[in-house]
């Protein structure tokens, strides 16, 4: 299965290390944000953002799901927007804590209170 990670860019070496969890289990990781060195304080208006919203929306159509972690204080709000996108798109999608907003709570996705539990499926 090809699947796409989403969390606040701040947790990008808890999720690559998620990732290597994947490739280990046979999946491939569409998440390309993983390998992307910027400073997320950068203004908007520089021009890599956009290419860098063009990559993820290219990996979240790639891919087979999306494993999307929610969080209990705040956080960036693109993931949101990712998860809302594959949602749309018809993705499997894994949510990996608890729910931040009502869409989290749709009948069709698969809720795991932590990594562990989420890899405990994937390997059955």
């Amino acid at each position: 299965m090809k699947v796409y990670l989403t969390a606040r860019f701040a947790r990008k070496d808890e999720m690559s290390s998620y990732a290597e969890d994947l490739k280990r289990l046979g999946h491939a990781v569409t998440s390309r944000w993983l390998e992307v060195e910027f400073d997320p304080g950068t203004p908007l208006s520089h021009p890599n953002w956009s290419q860098l919203a063009q990559q993820d929306l290219d990996d979240i159509r790639r891919a087979d799901a999306l494993v999307c972690f929610t969080e209990t204080s705040g956080g960036g709000s693109a993931r949101h927007v990712e998860f809302g996108i594959g949602l749309g798109l018809g993705k499997r999608v894994y949510i990996v804590g608890s729910a931040e907003h009502l869409f989290h709570t749709l009948p069709q996705l698969e809720v795991y209170p932590d990594w562990n539990a989420l890899m405990r499926a994937m390997n059955a």
